[in-house]
């Protein structure tokens, strides 16, 4: 992933261990410390999902979050297209201790509802600059 204003790496995201008979793949996303918690990665993200999706007839895509990295990825994992589907309890050792990983998957349906949603919030907001700009609602002619 670039920053599109400074076409400088921001990081990396990947598809990998696809299963085409059963449809599945794993997601992972890398993102330079001082670039996170900022939107690029979440789009970039969000680019690259939606490019998988419509090129590979997955059903669903599998990520797994470090508990450590929770408070990163909350907006990701409290999106409801996002399904804990499993935990495995103290399996990452870092700086002195175990901590759990979260194993979440996002179905293909849930990810294009996500889409359409996003696309008719585009739309409406559009629609409100547009009727600023021509003055509706303000009271002026």
């Amino acid at each position: 992933m670039c920053s599109l204003a400074t076409n400088e790496p921001v990081g990396h995201v990947l598809a990998f261990n696809a299963n085409l008979r059963h449809r599945h793949a794993q997601i992972a996303m890398v993102v330079r410390p001082d670039r996170a918690g900022r939107s690029w990665a979440l789009e970039g993200a969000e680019l690259f999902i939606d490019y998988v999706f419509a090129n590979w007839e997955f059903r669903k895509l599998y990520a797994e979050v470090v508990d450590f990295n929770l408070p990163q990825f909350s907006s990701i994992t409290d999106l409801p297209m996002f399904e804990v589907e499993g935990r495995l309890t103290e399996h990452e050792y870092y700086r002195g201790r175990y901590w759990d990983v979260l194993i979440v998957a996002l179905r293909r349906e849930r990810w294009q509802e996500f889409m359409e949603a996003g696309r008719a919030r585009r739309a409406a907001r559009r629609e409100r600059a547009r009727d600023l700009v021509a003055g509706v609602g303000s009271g002026t002619k």
